[in-house]
């Protein structure tokens, strides 16, 4: 996944894993710099790696909430293939 900040303030980023429910599994929190960006692996162990596995196929969806409007892709790779997600602008849970 990789976050952009468009502003010229520091903005405060809140990635949330969510369970099928919606109920919050987990959250993580980033602070970005004016015109920073961050890119991050959800399964590494100081993200969500806890809490995914590759052995296990997770039910649910993740969140991204930001104090600013942020810029954001979230990217994988899949059986050789890469692939992007669209993003969408729902309010954040």
């Amino acid at each position: 996944m990789a976050v952009a900040n468009p502003n010229n303030s520091n903005t405060n980023v809140t990635v949330k894993l969510l369970l099928a429910d919606g109920t919050i599994k987990d959250t993580i929190q980033k602070n970005l710099p004016p015109n920073g960006q961050t890119s991050f692996v959800l399964t590494d162990g100081a993200v969500f790696g806890r809490d995914l596995s590759s052995s296990a196929l997770f039910n649910g969806s993740v969140a991204v909430c930001a104090s600013q409007p942020v810029g954001l892709v979230a990217i994988g790779i899949e059986g050789g293939a890469f692939f992007t997600t669209a993003a969408t602008n729902d309010p954040c849970p």
